[in-house]
């Protein structure tokens, strides 16, 4: 097989049922396996903490947030992505959304009528924040961040800045026999 053809593959943890223990169990198995990337969804638990986890464990393979909600505050996000980005070595690559519309009204009490409108301002936020500091609110480059970000909606691509942004992956949402 020719270095074009080799495929690249990841796992996704969305915390069903798994410990963080379990996690990192299987993380490190990914990463000797060759897997090219591990990733957490924000879901029934953070997905920063257990990535920080996964990465002390798997020191080779990407590490990626798909997603983070939208419900967190920008400058959080922000701040997380940016530890996150110094922890991992810059193997890390930021995916946010806005979760299903359910969980926004039920959960965090607001509502999402339009989530691509809304996650343009998110990112638009954070972009702002990894180019300002404190006693320069303008553009100051950020060095040795991976500012690449992953977005999961084919609608939400048109916001992407380079081609490396927005070629992020479509998550299949199995239907469960359940």
């Amino acid at each position: 097989m020719s270095a074009a053809q080799v495929q690249k593959w990841g796992v996704l943890y969305n915390a069903d049922a798994l410990t963080i223990d379990d996690m990192l169990h299987f993380s490190s198995l990914a990463d000797a396996a060759g897997a090219d990337s591990i990733w957490t969804a924000e879901g029934w638990r953070d997905a920063f903490v257990p990535l920080t986890a996964m990465a002390a464990v798997a020191k080779r393979v990407r590490v990626g947030t798909a997603i983070a909600q939208m419900a967190r505050p920008p400058v959080l996000t922000a701040l997380s992505a940016l530890s996150m980005a110094e922890y991992s070595g810059r193997r890390f690559v930021l995916g946010v959304g806005t979760a299903p519309r359910d969980w926004n009204n039920n959960w965090h009490g607001f509502d999402v009528s339009r989530p691509v409108a809304r996650i343009r301002e998110y990112i638009e936020c954070i972009r702002t924040l990894w180019t300002a500091a404190p006693t320069a609110p303008g553009p100051v480059a950020i060095t040795g961040f991976p500012k690449g970000l992953r977005l999961i909606s084919s609608r939400n691509r048109k916001f992407a800045d380079s081609p490396q942004e927005g070629t992020g992956f479509e998550i299949p949402v199995p239907r469960y026999p359940w």
